[in-house]
């Protein structure tokens, strides 16, 4: 014969977890850190202006420096633009925005058209035009734009 089983006695249910209170969400700015001690983490105070104004420097110099590099590029590229016979007899026009991707050294690793014109002949020759120029001698790349991209925009305008 096999005995009864033993009586389960019931488990009591949980207790009750009280949550810890938050801050009401009307005490508080959205915008307003919690502050927390920070005595051990003071800071000696840092003249904030001195270092913005050699930042402005740096970064104008930087603009000047590439502006003036793009600018003696476009120089280049003007001298051997030619609009294609056959857009002029059909008066085509467009602007082909070509990029020109820099590798980490500072030489050119890729040239593509960044957005077309919409006419495919207007974009084949800003990139002949591009590409011919590079036989130049390029000034040197500013080390600001190793591992960059540039745009540069070469418009087929009529004179109308």
């Amino acid at each position: 014969p096999v005995p009864p089983p033993e009586p389960i006695a019931p488990t009591p249910p949980p207790e009750p977890i009280t949550p810890t209170p938050s801050p009401s969400l009307s005490s508080l700015n959205e915008f307003e850190p919690t502050l927390q001690d920070q005595s051990n983490n003071e800071l000696p105070p840092k003249n904030i202006s001195n270092d913005s104004v050699k930042t402005d420097k740096i970064i104008n110099n930087e603009i000047d420096t590439i502006n003036n590099y793009k600018n003696s590029i476009y120089k280049i590229l003007e001298k051997r633009k030619k609009y294609p016979k056959i857009a002029l007899r059909k008066k085509w026009e467009g602007e082909v925005v070509i990029a020109i991707y820099y590798d980490g050294y500072g030489s050119i690793s890729k040239i593509n058209i960044h957005k077309s014109s919409g006419k495919s002949v207007l974009d084949r020759a800003a990139l002949d035009i591009v590409n011919d120029s590079l036989m130049e001698d390029l000034p040197t790349t500013p080390d600001t734009l190793n591992g960059k991209i540039l745009l540069f925009t070469i418009d087929f305008l009529l004179n109308t």
